[in-house]
């Protein structure tokens, strides 16, 4: 037929057949070749036909219903002759094969027949009698004695449902007579149940209740000959009045046997699954779990929850045991094991943790579809929980006290029940978790307010979550008013979230801090030898440690729960994008809801700093989980991250920056450590660019390059203001890390958009505002580069000094403890300065930058005095004669390398050295700076081979300094010699733009009193609110200023006219004395 098609063609392109072939001329080239095959063949008159269009026989149709019911109406019974196999027993209906003989009709049964037939089968008392053995006939389990006799109604009927389904195949005529004989059985056995449940006591062995429950529990066994599609067929069928009388015996028998502490793995568990999924699946039955006494336990406790209900007990089937500090047992013994083994071993376990939670998810699923009361029941079980587990985030560490542990087993479920329920509640979240932006319009942030409105109004019970801050607190506003109900997606999310907090990272700690232990047991070989280690103690505890690194490793890192939370976490870290979008001024309605709505107008839109509606009542939890769990995927599993890169990255590059996004500067600090994770395995393409992931790539988009400096800049600022409670090295190593990124990106082509229009601004408006974010941060930069490079060399001093002690011989004399403390003094001497080392390296690396690029903005007036000191500050401490103060015996240890600091610092100032501010700044500095500094830095350049250019302009720099060193003389006798109301009433100096504090009425030089604006907005003298737009001009002091510095200038050039002649002429005597000495 193909080879015909394929030659009448007359379009190819119209052809079906034409897709066989790669092009229009390999058809042709076919249809050329089957022109003489196929000559004689005639197309049109061909005949196809349709093996189906026959109808079944009469013969074939009653040897299916034999097959199907195992009743006959024929006298001699003999094998089917027609191709359809015969069942080896049959029931003989006598009454009905005498009616068909007086009628004179043929023995064989049909449709019509089926009725009477089945209503004869149902009332013949002694079975066995007319049973009849069909020789030759098919055997197997659906075609025994046993049930062709059956005489249980449920178990007949059911028997007769798996006959059809093994009937039913690809001949559509016999499927047709399966589906009625399916619909006839049904009907059958659903009125036969109901009618039975009133006439026969359900404590009778054959009531249909007894019958239900001994189906369920064959099922659970896994001796059943009938699956539990067939009830589902059944209870569709009955009325729903009827349903739980039914089913409670079967409901009960059920639920029984979920075990309290099963072993795991459980071969049971599989089958007490499906049995709970089906019962989950009707809503009556449904009704009676949750009714039941082990749905909420009567102690609240979280041990309570987790052993002493349905869900709990299904939950708590992991290999992670529920003792805290027990033995787990399924990694045997361990002696003779190899890591591959038990790696094997691990993988076997996953896919047993895999199968439990898949079971459990569909059993919840089919719970919660139900809605109402069911889906109260559920949430009610989650929250009470929850509410049980407080304090679970600070859980003990596997090296607690025994009593500790004691206490936590008591009160705690076991770190492997969260991590399922956690499990189980992302899959559950599935359908909106993956929608990312698209999705996460459907769930509602106004869920924080409801805690107190009845469960009825909102949906369901509600998590309590008032005692939680909100990112952004509000203060006084109008009271919000929810849209309920809230939606199921909203109520989930929240609770998948809270369950995230409860479960990691605590339950992912206790695998850290046995992994490099057990690592280096299986690296050192001590498996293999393990029979030769004479202490069974030390047996023991390497036993318990590999034990217990291996159940966490299979659960808590497994593989699919991984990918499940951070799938969540990309959608988190969405709705967090989508409340700022949505909150966003918009032209016209949103249509295609992507990340290309982060564009310029949500740059002006976060500028404005207005806090959308939604952050007043998202708590700070949602963030601290974000940040919680990224950090420990990093040590778990740091591939995982990058595929969630283009919404994290977002998410953090834009509320680390704006505290009206998210007011608490600790956690948006945090959010900066992200970024540093992110940014270093972006580098890392080999491993982590997967070609899948290249074109999501965070640092590619758009709004990345608008957002991220000035986030950093905002946080860097921030950490300053944020109390006491942020103690010195914590706000240094927040701002260790943006620094990081900073000197990474800041003379990126990328970013510099951004840089250049932050540069304008401050360079623009420095007189007008200290709020200028780029220059607060300098001001700021400049702080942290002098305290923490002072820091840093007086840790060296202080590591100087111990190894000189050291080899004095001071250390000679001194006892075992003491020894041991100086030893313990010399480490922390050591570990605190190579930290201070490692921090001052990244300040100053900041300074490199800043000067490279923006350097407009390093001297402007307000700005150049403190950058110019601190340079001098830093060049005296390196090559003044304090420098071998700092000699250490291994510069690598400490992190100290004084060669590229000095290198770095004289690049400061040669790309500084044009600005004649600059250069007045540096001599006017009477605390570090002289001639002799520079040119001993010159030498020390030339020695340590700086390249040439570098040296030659610090040698022009230095050079330069001589005109400016004069030109200072001149300011510095004029400020000696100026009135005192010409001066700074804070500094001394000759004032050049006189304002008035309006508070105290003080008078002070502008660039003076924004200086110290920079720090504090407040007037020095009185301590009360001063801003730059505050100040008041003294026009008139200063031209009288300007009058008088005329006037000395003047004075000072006809001084030194005079000055000049009278040298000239002593010039004139000396050459005579001159030549008399030589």
């Amino acid at each position: 037929t193909i080879l015909i098609r394929i030659k009448m063609a007359a379009n190819p392109n119209e052809n079906p057949f034409m897709q066989l072939f790669q092009t229009e001329e390999d058809f042709s080239r076919v249809q050329e070749l089957l022109k003489d095959e196929v000559e004689e063949l005639d197309a049109p008159t061909l005949k196809i036909t349709d093996p189906y269009e026959e109808p079944l026989t009469n013969e074939y149709r009653s040897n299916l219903l034999e097959k199907i019911f195992l009743f006959t109406v024929r006298e001699t019974v003999s094998p089917a002759s027609n191709g359809l196999s015969s069942p080896s027993y049959l029931l003989k209906l006598p009454s009905l094969t005498t009616q068909l003989r007086a009628l004179g009709e043929d023995l064989i049964l049909s449709e019509d027949l089926l009725d009477q037939a089945l209503v004869e089968r149902l009332h013949i008392a002694d079975k066995s009698s007319l049973i009849t053995r069909v020789k030759g006939g098919k055997s197997g389990r659906l075609f025994t004695e046993k049930m062709a006799t059956e005489s249980r109604v449920l178990f007949y009927f059911g028997q007769c449902f798996e006959r059809v389904l093994s009937c039913d195949g690809r001949d559509p005529r016999v499927s047709i007579l399966c589906r009625y004989c399916k619909d006839l059985l049904l009907t059958y056995v659903s009125t036969q149940l109901v009618s039975l449940s009133s006439l026969i006591p359900s404590s009778n062995p054959n009531s249909p209740q007894k019958q239900i429950e001994e189906l369920l529990e064959q099922i659970y066994n896994g001796n059943a000959d009938i699956s539990l599609t067939f009830l589902i067929e059944v209870l569709n069928k009955l009325p729903s009045d009827k349903i739980k009388q039914l089913f409670l015996l079967g409901v009960q028998k059920t639920l029984s046997h979920v075990p309290v502490k099963a072993d795991f793995p459980n071969p049971n568990m599989d089958r007490l699954l499906k049995v709970l999924q089906f019962l989950a699946k009707q809503v009556d039955l449904a009704e009676m779990v949750i009714s039941s006494k082990i749905w909420i336990p009567a102690v609240q406790t979280s041990k309570e929850y987790s052993h002493n209900t349905i869900l709990g007990r299904l939950l708590s089937l992991t290999p992670i045991p529920q003792e805290f500090g027990s033995l787990p047992k399924v990694f045997g013994e361990f002696a003779g094991q190899t890591e591959t083994t038990l790696d094997n071993r691990a993988v076997y376990m996953q896919e047993e943790i895999q199968k439990i939670v898949d079971g459990v998810t569909e059993f919840v699923k089919n719970l919660l579809r139900h809605g109402g009361q069911v889906r109260t029941a559920v949430m009610e079980w989650i929250i009470g929980c929850f509410k049980t587990s407080t304090g679970r985030s600070q859980m003990i560490s596997e090296y607690s006290d025994p009593m500790t542990q004691a206490l936590q087993s008591f009160l705690h479920a076991s770190d492997g029940f969260y991590l399922n329920l956690l499990w189980v509640m992302l899959k559950v979240a599935v359908p909106f978790s993956r929608g990312g932006l698209v999705q996460a319009n459907k769930v509602d942030p106004n869920y924080t307010m409801c805690a107190s409105l009845p469960s009825t109004s909102c949906g369901g019970p509600v998590l309590d979550l008032s005692g939680e801050s909100a990112l952004v607190v509000l203060e006084g506003g109008e009271p919000v008013h929810p849209s309920l109900p809230l939606s199921f997606s909203t109520h989930w999310f929240f609770l998948t979230q809270k369950c995230l907090t409860l479960t990691y990272p605590s339950a992912a700690r206790p695998f850290l801090q046995l992994q490099q232990h057990a690592k280096k047991i299986l690296a050192d070989g001590v498996l293999a030898n393990l029979s030769l280690v004479p202490d069974e103690q030390t047996v023991l505890k390497i036993k318990v440690l590999l034990s217990k690194y291996y159940v966490y490793k299979t659960h808590a890192c497994h593989p699919g729960l991984l990918e499940a939370v951070m799938e969540f976490i990309a959608f988190v870290c969405d709705w967090m994008l989508w409340q700022l979008i949505a909150s966003q001024p918009q032209d016209k309605e949103i249509e295609n809801i992507s990340y290309s709505l982060l564009n310029e107008d949500t740059l002006y839109f976060l500028q404005s700093g207005v806090t959308p509606g939604a952050f007043h009542r998202i708590p700070e939890s949602v963030v601290e989980m974000i940040v919680d769990v990224v950090v420990m995927f990093q040590k778990l599993q740091p591939d995982l991250l990058y595929r969630i890169q283009l919404s994290l990255g977002l998410f953090v590059s834009i509320f680390a920056g704006w505290q009206h996004l998210l007011r608490n500067p600790h956690l948006r600090a945090r959010l900066v450590e992200i970024l540093i994770i992110l940014m270093e395995k972006g580098q890392n393409e080999s491993s982590l660019m997967l070609a899948s992931y290249k074109e999501e790539r965070f640092s590619a988009h758009p709004f990345f390059h608008l957002v991220l400096v000035e986030s950093l800049l905002r946080i860097f600022i921030d950490t300053e203001h944020s109390g006491e409670d942020m103690l010195f090295e914590q706000k240094y190593r927040y701002r260790h890390q943006i620094y990081s990124i900073l000197c990474k990106v800041w003379g990126e082509a990328e970013y510099r958009v951004t840089v250049q229009r932050l540069h304008k601004e401050a360079v623009e408006g420095y007189l007008q505002s200290t709020s200028i974010l780029l220059l607060k941060f300098i001001h700021l930069l400049v702080n942290d580069a002098v305290a923490i490079l002072d820091r840093a060399l007086k840790a060296l001093q202080s590591v100087h000094e111990i190894e000189q002690s050291e080899e004095n011989g001071e250390w000679d004399g001194l006892s075992v403890d003491d020894r041991k403390a100086k030893e313990q003094e010399k480490e922390e001497a050591i570990e605190n300065a190579k930290l201070s080392n490692q921090m001052s390296e990244r300040a100053i690396q900041m300074v490199v930058e800043v000067a490279r690029v923006t350097p407009e903005v390093m001297v402007l007036d307000t700005m150049v005095d403190r950058v110019a000191a601190m340079l001098n500050y830093f060049l005296r401490k390196l090559i003044g004669p304090e420098r071998n103060e700092l000699k250490v015996k291994d510069f690598k240890v400490v992190s100290f390398s004084p060669k590229d600091l000095l290198h770095s610092i004289v690049l400061v100032y040669t790309n500084l050295a044009h600005s004649k501010q600059f250069c007045a700044a540096v001599c006017s500095d009477e605390r570090s700076y002289s001639r002799e500094l520079l040119q001993e830095t010159c030498m020390t350049l030339r020695r340590i081979q700086v390249p040439l250019p570098i040296i030659l302009e610090f040698s022009a720099f230095s050079n330069q300094l001589e005109k400016a060193e004069k030109e200072e003389e001149i300011e510095r006798n004029l400020a000696l010699q100026a009135p005192s109301e010409f001066c700074d009433a804070l500094m001394g100096t000759l004032m050049r733009d006189p304002v008035t504090l309006p508070n105290s009425q003080t008078v002070m030089d502008r660039v003076t009193i924004l200086r110290h604006l920079m720090s504090k907005s407040e007037d020095p003298f009185t301590r009360s609110t001063l801003t730059p737009d505050m100040l008041q001009e003294e026009v008139e002091v200063k031209q009288k200023i300007e009058t008088w510095i005329k006037d000395k200038k003047d004075a000072k050039q006809e001084s030194q006219l005079n000055t000049v002649t009278s040298a000239q002429e002593d010039e004139e005597v000396d050459d005579e004395d001159d030549a008399d000495l030589y």
